[in-house]
């Protein structure tokens, strides 16, 4: 498997310098080419991950394959480790795989380096991750960095040393200068006083503090962070008293942990009780925290000033880190500094249990706040405030489900369509069945968001037993949106299920309740399923019309995720329509959007294989087949579980495209799979925007018809070679592979104004034959029945059907897990041919149809092969086409 794109972009760009190390990085290169894992190892502040970084990006050219960061330090839980690793490497979906196959699938692609970063606190698991990469990926180096070595066999441990300090008794300018230590010192200082500059006045003081810290980066940032509060000598006087205080304490501590630990136990010292309580519940938020958020930690604190202030004080203490980049400030604790405080919080149990809790409160609270918004708009704030929240959400909830069980299930519960909207299925699934269990308050939501989040990954059975019971629970409590929602999904799981009246039933009854509701919001999701359910009724003017209902009502709301959506859809019917210039329009108007709203593989995908699509209606079928192998490729990875009217679209695409292509079809195909979807989605903006639309001239309505069969040489030929035909018309010739529909056309085209029977055309009966042999040709084709044949299926026979479509869903769940295309795509087949006798023998409201006399199977049969000929005609050219359709 190959891993498209340049890989060699994760590591992160910083904004301060990086001082120093040129040998150490110079003997670590050396490392990384003879040893398959280095393990960079010291104390915590040493800057083992700065040096890292910097060794990553230096060394970049040497791993074609890609370069890639897999940060471990906001991880709580060992068993998170091989999850982390699997999605910092891009790895696909894929249930039927652990975390750390699905990144070996990556990994093994080329000569490739894996940087563990912060092993320390899960140090079993990261190890034991390390060595299965390695085994299954024989190209593959690890980095990691880490407090302590893994003690397995193969690694290569190095441990990084402290920044170069002056030597004693050393107080020339020039020289102090020229150390690593000093320019770290003396540039963080420049951040607080810009003015700041190493000087014969200063040098002296300078030189110590830097000796005293042991040339520790950590310590030195956090020393120079008290230049404007305290002089030097102070500065300095103060690192050696708690120097000492340490190192008496206990002799089974490595020199620089004590170090370290005396720097944080020394800020500590220097705040005041508030300030330090503030700064332990302040370690709750892995995920980093706005003042919002620190407010509801602060709750109960008898604060001096403003929890701005407090945050502020911590700040300028290098406690706490400020990212203003964004709209709203937000505020983290460096990972070792949080550490030291979350010690601090556990140490008093009670303000651990405390703090916790509001945690968890807060979330849940702005949890609550943002499901209306994310449903029904305006939504991008709350997505993004969300995002950023994640890390936060997934702490609180493995706390909260143990400790806190109802906040816990709130939380959960409000995340429905922010789940739903970021694909998070599995983990949305699994918060879901826990709060079914802690209890009823949230169990009607949380079943409804177990249901909506399963027929996405294709568990159909466990989908329609959670709205089941949701339903209930709505009907029961009187919660009507909930009921419109159950309901529309019950209408999509219809839909996948291919039971189209159930479907129709259902969106109708979502539809009507939600008129009724005073929150024309929840008009969307039931105009979506009905639209849907109009284009399995081929009635795709009232499906465009319901799609823009839903447009009009999500964009009043600023709903961008959920216009999104329609709007895709929008795009496929002006496909189906041929309506060149609209799906067009819509989908080069998808694109921006995707990349604003951060929009997930089952929305990307759906852009990707739509302009596909158009690009083979448009005459560029290699174009087409690049961008539809590239969405099957995605879909494949992401297990997304499609329509199967959508099924059948792309599969008749796909074929007609591979017709077309010709020679280059398998080249188009496989470069397609190996697309990553950003790349796929740069090479659809690029289609539509660099191909111009051909001009929609007026079909001639004079040519007689029985000119466009002619001799070879004529300006319209229309012949037959081998497999092919030519099919020429308005000055342009395409060829087609030959079908019965095409024959039937050429046999009508070479008979102008004489009738033909359709029992003939049915039977390929020769103009002129006889009696005798129009019946025994008409016999051996089939169509030789009794009329008024009865029903076309009995009974028994639909409840076969029936049962064995059930079978066949069955058949293609265990398809997906075993990874088995060839099976999966025979049960299709079969159940598509099933579904289709089905229809065709029941009609609305379930009444039987009749078998139908030999002359009207026969002109049926005709009509329809004809129809899909003109169809592909059509695709390649569309004059041709609609000639022959108007004719």
């Amino acid at each position: 498997m190959g891993v498209p794109g340049d890989r060699r972009a994760v590591i992160p760009s910083t904004l301060s310098r990086f001082w120093g190390r040129q040998p150490e990085l110079k003997e670590l290169r050396s490392l990384l080419d003879s040893e398959r894992l280095v393990t960079i190892i010291g104390v915590g502040g040493v800057g083992k991950t700065r040096l890292a970084l910097e060794l990553a990006r230096g060394c970049s050219d040497s791993f074609p394959g890609g370069v890639w960061l897999v940060d471990l330090a906001r991880l709580e839980s060992p068993e998170l480790v091989a999850r982390t690793i699997a999605q910092s490497v891009g790895a696909p979906e894929d249930r039927s795989l652990d975390h750390l196959e699905r990144a070996a699938r990556v990994l093994c692609a080329g000569r490739q380096l894996l940087l563990l970063d912060n092993c320390e606190h899960v140090l079993a698991a990261a190890s034991g991750a390390a060595l299965q990469l390695l085994a299954a990926c024989p190209d593959l180096r690890v980095l990691a960095t880490s407090r302590e070595p893994f003690g397995v066999e193969g690694e290569q441990a190095w441990r990084a040393p402290p920044l170069d300090t002056p030597a004693a008794g050393v107080l020339e300018v020039s020289v102090v200068a020229e150390t690593a230590a000093v320019q770290l010192f003396c540039d963080r200082a420049r951040h607080a006083i810009p003015m700041f500059n190493l000087t014969t006045a200063n040098v002296a003081e300078v030189a110590t503090i830097c000796r005293n810290l042991d040339g520790l980066p950590l310590a030195l940032e956090l020393a120079a962070a008290w230049v404007p509060v305290l002089s030097l000598k102070q500065v300095s006087s103060r690192l050696g008293d708690s120097l000492a205080l340490l190192v008496s304490g206990g002799s089974d501590r490595l020199p620089r942990h004590r170090t370290i630990r005396a720097t944080l136990d020394w800020s500590h010292q220097l705040l005041t009780p508030v300030q330090q309580a503030a700064f332990a519940r302040l370690s709750v938020f892995v995920g980093g925290f706005t003042v919002e958020g620190a407010e509801a930690a602060f709750t109960g604190l008898a604060l001096e000033g403003t929890p701005l202030e407090l945050i502020a004080s911590l700040v300028a203490r290098s406690l706490v880190v400020a990212d203003v980049s964004t709209e709203e400030a937000r505020y983290r604790l460096l990972e070792p500094v949080r550490q030291y405080a979350a010690a601090k919080l556990r140490a008093a149990p009670e303000q651990d249990n405390e703090a916790r809790t509001r945690h968890l409160s807060f979330l849940a609270d702005l949890a609550e706040a943002a499901e209306g918004p994310i449903f029904g708009g305006p939504d991008l704030p709350w997505l993004r405030r969300l995002d950023d929240e994640l890390p936060n959400i997934r702490a609180a909830l493995r706390w909260g489900f143990g400790s806190c069980r109802d906040d816990a299930a709130r939380l959960a519960s409000a995340l429905i369509w922010f789940l739903y909207v970021r694909d998070l299925d599995d983990e949305g699934i699994d918060w879901a069945r826990s709060a079914i269990q802690a209890g009823p308050r949230q169990r009607g939501k949380a079943a409804l968001m177990a249901g909506v989040l399963s027929i996405r990954i294709g568990e159909f059975e466990a989908a329609e037993r959670y709205l089941t019971e949701s339903r209930q629970l709505a009907i029961e409590d009187g919660r009507r949106p909930d009921l419109v929602n159950v309901l529309a999904f019950q209408a999509g799981l219809a839909l996948h299920r291919g039971d189209i009246e159930t479907a129709r039933m259902s969106g109708e009854e979502a539809l009507r309740l939600a008129r009724q509701a005073d929150d024309e919001r929840l008009l969307i999701k039931p105009l979506n399923r009905l639209a849907l359910v109009a284009v399995y009724d081929s009635d795709l003017e009232r499906s465009r019309d319901l799609y823009r209902q839903a447009i009009g009502i999500a964009e009043r709301h600023e709903a961008v995720w959920a216009a999104l959506v329609q709007r895709a859809n929008l795009a496929e019917i002006a496909i189906e329509m041929e309506d060149h210039g609209s799906a067009r329009h819509a989908l080069a108007g998808l694109f921006p959007i995707i990349a604003e709203t951060g929009a997930t593989p089952s929305i990307a995908v759906n852009a990707v294989s739509s302009t596909g699509i158009l690009a083979v209606q448009l005459g560029e079928p290699a174009v087409g087949l690049r961008l539809l192998g590239a969405a099957r490729a995605e879909m494949d990875r992401v297990r997304y579980h499609d329509l199967p009217l959508d099924v059948e679209r792309y599969r008749r695409w796909i074929e007609t495209a591979t017709e077309q292509a010709a020679g280059e079809a398998d080249a188009a195909w496989s470069q397609g799979l190996e697309l990553s979807l950003d790349q796929a989605l740069a090479e659809a903006q690029a289609f539509l925007a660099e191909t111009p639309e051909a001009p929609r001239e007026a079909a001639p309505t004079s040519t007689p018809i029985a000119e466009l069969l002619t001799e070879p040489g004529a300006a319209n030929p229309f012949l037959r070679e081998g497999d092919f035909w030519s099919l020429g018309f308005a000055g342009r010739v395409v060829r087609l592979r030959d079908s019965k529909g095409l024959r039937d056309i050429a046999r009508l085209l070479a008979c102008p104004g004489r009738e033909l029977a359709a029992v003939d055309l049915a039977a390929s009966v020769q103009p002129g034959a006889g009696a005798a042999a129009r019946g025994r040709a008409f016999a051996e084709s089939g169509f030789g029945l009794e009329a008024d044949a009865g029903p076309a299926l009995d009974a028994q026979a639909r409840r076969q059907y029936r049962e064995r479509l059930e079978e066949l869903e069955v058949e293609l769940a265990g398809a997906a897990a075993a990874n088995d295309p060839e099976r999966a795509a025979q049960a299709h087949q079969e159940r598509d041919l099933l579904l289709s006798e089905l229809g065709a023998a029941v009609g609305l409201g379930g009444r039987q149809r009749a078998s139908l006399d030999p002359a009207e199977r026969a002109r049926k049969a005709v009509t329809g092969r004809i129809r899909e000929a003109i169809g592909h005609i059509e695709v390649v050219h569309s004059e041709l086409g609609r000639h022959l359709r108007r004719s």
